[in-house]
C-alpha cells in the first residue's frame, strides 16, 4: 500500500471553511485545514485543505482534494 498527502487551495484571498476527498478505493487516513510549522509551533493555513489517504487496492487511483471557500 501506498499513502499520499494531497492538498488543494482557496483563489487569492479567499478563505477556507472546510473540504474534502473523493475517490474509489483508497482509505481516508485524514482530512484536515493544512498545517504548517513557523514560529511558535504549528498553525493552520486559512486558504488550503489536505487529505492523507492510503492505497490499499494494487492499482493505480486518482483522488480528489477539494476546497469549500469564502470570499474574504
Amino acid at each position: 500500500s501506498s499513502t499520499s498527502t494531497v492538498t488543494t487551495g482557496c483563489p487569492a484571498g479567499d478563505k477556507i471553511l472546510g473540504g474534502g476527498e473523493n475517490g474509489a478505493t483508497f482509505t481516508v487516513d485524514a482530512s484536515y485545514p493544512t498545517q504548517t510549522n513557523g514560529l511558535g509551533g504549528f498553525f493552520y493555513l486559512p486558504d488550503r485543505w489536505s487529505a492523507k489517504v492510503s492505497n490499499t487496492s494494487g492499482s493505480n487511483e486518482n483522488v480528489t482534494v477539494y476546497a469549500i471557500c469564502a470570499a474574504s
